[in-house]
């Protein structure tokens, strides 16, 4: 009879879920994290590789080298000597001077990969 009573007191005290609640609730999780899975796979990204903070960044029809680059954190104690974006297998250099002058700054597309290389 204890046993019973410490029992109940223990479920109202601490809240027990029937099996089907608990059951209700993970799958409810479950299908959170699949939708945001889901949502972040449809997100179009490209990806930095080098001295940066954050290698992925939410591509944005109007992104460019540099706002890629701000965006990824450049992290380097130096300028970079040599950036090149891969797309669809191909590799295109970037004139790293003309860049950081601000004559050339290259529209980036999703799925691109931009390296910076010191």
């Amino acid at each position: 009879m204890k046993l019973l009573l410490l029992l109940l007191a223990g479920c109202l005290l601490g809240g027990c879920v029937s099996k089907s609640k608990s059951q209700a609730q993970m799958f409810e999780a479950y299908s959170i994290g699949q939708r945001e899975a889901l949502r972040q796979q449809q997100t179009p990204m490209v990806t930095v590789s080098g001295e940066v903070k954050n290698h992925s960044i939410q591509w944005t029809p109007e992104l460019t080298v540099t706002k890629a680059l701000a965006a990824a954190e450049y992290q380097g104690l130096w300028e970079p000597r040599q950036i090149s974006v891969s797309r669809n297998g191909q590799i295109f250099a970037v004139n790293v001077k003309a860049l950081l002058m601000g004559i050339d700054d290259p529209v980036l597309e999703a799925g691109d990969l931009i390296e910076v290389r010191r």
